[in-house]
């Protein structure tokens, strides 16, 4: 419900404007597309408003044989493809049809490749590199650009996306839906946003708002930040024995930078990785792998992996992999979880090389490796990363 609100005609006198309802679903698809604030980015979140750029309309998504055509595609400035399905509230596909529609969005987002869609952008946008630019808020060259894309490629593979449902006039049955989503699915950010358009002589008022009850979860999984990873002003010093970059670091650019003999090894544990569904989270000093489990609210994490362990100063080592139970914030997990975890922490202690990264704590167990031992140890990482992975999916919720 909007609060009401008036125009004043002249010194004395207000007019209350009529609610009308758009002429069709293209008048407030190509709006939105041409104002994406209509998407209430500072509203969604207040410390770090939400920009947008839009990639296209209409952007296919193939999968299993079946094409569909995404509305809206955009990208906010942390590279995280927002897709925007469009529909009048009179429209009776807003009930049911489009709540499936966009769950088979957020399964089969991660068909696309970021170079296909930094393609079809850079094909009709008239500068690119500076729309991009102003997207992030700093200059981008040639390295940023690629990072950018790098990230957005990241988050298509790990199902990180917003989904957004765009009407004049939401049903109750929807606004139930994405709440659920949003509560079922971590790496997934539902959104129900409501449009609505007044009219007062000849003026015309659009006022969006979100639609929905609770709040839109600002959870860990999107890390929202004003420092943005894809350029910085400054260059870190590069190592002397191992090439640095200040890119995020994604599959793609750990495998680049870390030894060329432990590569087959990682990618190994990467492949099994991303076959049972675990979350690639890319950070600016370390790849960490975890995975949703309905025993936690957010991503356990599992494994932590950094380009050169002498980045980070707190571990007080040059080690290169961290393998153990995750972090929780200072919020123990439950008891069902911590043993599970802890399980999962202690048979690397059996492994060669194994040492304590940190100071264990009921929170965390914790433990790294050099490369080398990566190498010697894959085979045993990867049977115990596929067996805490299928513990971590049979929890029940806690």
């Amino acid at each position: 419900m909007i609060d009401p609100f008036y125009v004043r005609t002249d010194q004395a006198s207000l007019a209350r404007p009529v609610e009308a309802a758009f002429a069709t679903e293209t008048e407030l698809q190509d709006l939105i597309a041409a104002n994406p604030d209509l998407l209430c980015g500072t509203k969604l979140t207040p410390a770090h408003p939400r920009r947008w750029i839009l990639i296209r309309d209409e952007q296919k998504m193939r999968a299993a044989g079946t094409v569909w055509r995404v509305d809206l595609l955009f990208i906010d400035q942390d590279a995280v493809p927002t897709i925007v399905e469009v529909k009048r509230g009179t429209n009776p596909q807003i009930r049911r049809e489009v709540n499936g529609q966009m769950i088979e969005y957020a399964a089969h987002a991660s068909n696309w490749q970021a170079e296909d869609l930094r393609g079809v952008f850079e094909s009709i946008s008239n500068d690119s590199s500076r729309a991009l630019a102003t997207l992030v808020g700093k200059p981008l060259d040639e390295e940023g650009l690629d990072a950018f894309w790098s990230q957005v490629q990241a988050n298509l593979s790990n199902k990180r996306l917003r989904l957004i449902w765009a009407t004049d006039a939401l049903p109750e049955a929807t606004l139930g839906v994405v709440e659920f989503l949003n509560e079922q699915m971590p790496s997934i950010e539902a959104v129900a946003i409501e449009i609505k358009r007044f009219i007062s002589g000849d003026v015309e008022i659009i006022v969006p708002r979100i639609a929905q009850r609770s709040a839109v979860p600002d959870l860990p999984r999107f890390s929202y930040s004003p420092q943005h990873p894809f350029s910085s002003p400054t260059k870190r010093s590069p190592s002397p024995n191992r090439p640095q970059t200040d890119e995020a670091i994604t599959p793609e650019v750990l495998l680049s930078l870390i030894p060329e003999h432990a590569r087959e090894a990682v990618s190994k544990i990467f492949e099994l990785a991303h076959k049972h569904n675990a979350v690639f989270k890319p950070g600016k000093r370390e790849l960490i792998i975890g995975f949703n489990s309905p025993a936690w609210r957010g991503v356990v994490n599992l494994m932590w992996f950094t380009q050169d362990g002498g980045i980070s100063n707190a571990w007080g080592r040059n080690a290169t992999f961290g393998y153990g139970g995750g972090s929780f914030n200072k919020t123990a997990p439950g008891p069902i979880l911590k043993d599970v975890l802890t399980r999962w922490g202690e048979t690397v202690t059996a492994f060669p090389h194994a040492e304590i990264r940190g100071t264990p704590s009921e929170y965390s167990k914790l433990w790294e490796f050099e490369y080398e031992a990566v190498v010697e140890q894959c085979d045993n990482i990867c049977d115990r990363l596929q067996e805490v992975i299928e513990e971590l999916s049979a929890l029940p919720r806690e």
